[in-house]
């Protein structure tokens, strides 16, 4: 934290922890704080430079709180951290979104230090399934732990038997 640059959080539904006071702090320290915006004409969100919370932000896509129109995209780089929500992650730093990839694509383009931001009950004992657009996390943080990964694991493919399981579905939908 103390070395970054910069910050792409996001702004919650309110089923994801919320982030307020990290932002806060981050605009605090005079860190470049950065939130998604959807670029409806690209299909895909962007991070986008934001100086105050309270009127900065507008209703988006998703009816989430982003960044208004007119705001300058940010450039994030290696000297900046993630803030990354999820469904669930698991031990090897495979995090599993909501299905869409918006996080995978941006991390494709930009760097940083990747952390998800969960709560302890969404960690997953085995592997989720990672394909290889997938961008794996460095860190986790939860409301009582920070899990390290280890990058030695960070290739590691899914669980043999949710690639079963995913094999058996394709079988099952070929054979009916």
């Amino acid at each position: 934290w103390a070395r970054a640059k910069g910050v792409v959080a996001y702004a919650g539904d309110g089923q994801e922890p919320d982030l307020s006071a990290v932002c806060r702090l981050a605009l605090a320290e005079k860190k470049t704080l950065a939130l998604p915006r959807f670029e409806a004409a690209a299909g895909v969100y962007q991070p986008v430079e934001v100086t105050d919370l309270g009127t900065d932000l507008v209703t988006g896509k998703y009816g989430l709180m982003e960044p208004r129109a007119e705001l300058p995209a940010a450039a994030p780089d290696a000297d900046w951290i993630w803030l990354i929500p999820g469904v669930a992650f698991d031990a090897a730093g495979t995090r599993l979104g909501r299905g869409k990839g918006y996080y995978d694509r941006l991390l494709a383009v930009y760097g940083g230090v990747k952390i998800g931001v969960f709560y302890r009950m969404q960690f997953f004992a085995g592997r989720l399934p990672c394909a290889a657009h997938d961008r794996k996390l460095d860190l986790a943080v939860t409301e009582i732990e920070t899990v390290k990964f280890d990058p030695a694991r960070a290739d590691e493919p899914a669980a043999p038997e949710q690639l079963n399981q995913r094999k058996n579905q394709r079988q099952c939908l070929t054979k009916s």
